[in-house]
């Protein structure tokens, strides 16, 4: 089972990796629509998570996992366009794009053990 506090940990350290990402994205390559659309889907998986830990009912919790999953597709989504339009290096993309697949398969095991009332 997925613990609530590591996950929403992971989701804040992902998130602020997300924002110093937009920084560098929007100050160094001049790039603002894909990459604010990033950080709104990215910063959202965590906050979503946050939110979860104070949810009224296992279907709000399930909900708000599901959500953040969606959530962390999106950002998965908007990585690969900033790679394959050239702002982003192998590299660059590589190490974050890591760290996107791992949050997925947490979230999605997450949204498996909330929807089962497990949680």
């Amino acid at each position: 089972m997925v613990q609530r506090g590591f996950l929403t940990d992971m989701s804040l350290a992902y998130a602020v990796r997300i924002v110093k990402l937009h920084g560098y994205l929007h100050t160094a390559k001049n790039e603002t629509e894909m990459s604010s659309a990033l950080l709104r889907c990215g910063a959202g998986i965590g906050a979503l998570l946050h939110a979860a830990v104070y949810s009224p009912t296992e279907e709000d919790f399930a909900l708000k996992y599901e959500l953040a999953a969606q959530q962390a597709a999106e950002a998965d989504f908007w990585l690969k366009l900033l790679h394959e339009t050239g702002y982003l290096s192998a590299t660059e993309f590589q190490s974050i794009h890591a760290d996107t697949e791992q949050l997925q398969k947490l979230l999605l095991s997450g949204s498996v053990i909330a929807g089962n009332g497990n949680a």
